[in-house]
């Protein structure tokens, strides 16, 4: 109940409607990457907006320059596609 408690979906369970971009690395070993699939669905189901990244051979850092570069510039596509609506 603790770890649900703070977990993004406790938050999309009870309303958030706070645009989200989720990135993945697909080698994280923190948090399994199928949870922040199901988060982006989640989010998508109620209506928020919400993107998702999948970075292959990233960690839960994203910290290879590919994706470093890649993180950034999707961050703010993302932020002008939200604040433009």
């Amino acid at each position: 109940a603790a770890a649900f408690a703070a977990s993004p979906m406790a938050h999309v369970a009870a309303g958030s409607s706070v645009p989200m971009i989720i990135m993945i690395g697909l080698n994280d070993r923190r948090v399994p990457p199928p949870q922040g699939t199901e988060l982006y669905y989640a989010l998508r189901a109620r209506g928020v907006a919400a993107r998702l990244l999948h970075y292959p051979d990233n960690t839960h850092a994203l910290n290879k320059p590919a994706a470093a570069a890649d993180r950034e510039v999707h961050t703010l596509l993302f932020f002008d596609d939200v604040l433009s609506a």
